[in-house]
C-alpha cells in the first residue's frame, strides 16, 4: 500500500484516460509526458489516503481473464492493485 506523498510511474504506448479516474478514486493525481511518438510517461502520486471502502474499483473485473489470456500480463496487474491499494 502507498502511502500519502508516494507514487509509481509508469511507462505506456498510449495514454490510459480509463486509468486516471481510477487513481483519482484511489487518491492519487497524475502528471504525463509523452516522450516519444508512441512512449508516454505516467507518474502516479497518493495526494491523500481515502477512508471508507479499501477495495480498488473494477478490480475483480480487471483481474479476471489476465492470467488466462496472458500470465505475465496477469501478474503484473495483481502486483500494480497490491501496489495502490
Amino acid at each position: 500500500m502507498l502511502e500519502v506523498g508516494e507514487g509509481l510511474h509508469i511507462i505506456q504506448t498510449f495514454e490510459p484516460h480509463s486509468l486516471y479516474a481510477v487513481m483519482e478514486g484511489l487518491g492519487y493525481g497524475h502528471h504525463t509526458e509523452q516522450r516519444g511518438e508512441a512512449e508516454l510517461h505516467v507518474w502516479f502520486c497518493r495526494v491523500e489516503k481515502k477512508e471508507g471502502d479499501s477495495s480498488a474499483p473494477f478490480k475483480p473485473l480487471a483481474l479476471l481473464n489476465d492470467p488466462i489470456i496472458d500470465e505475465k500480463q496477469g501478474q503484473s496487474a495483481v502486483d500494480f492493485w497490491e501496489t495502490t491499494c
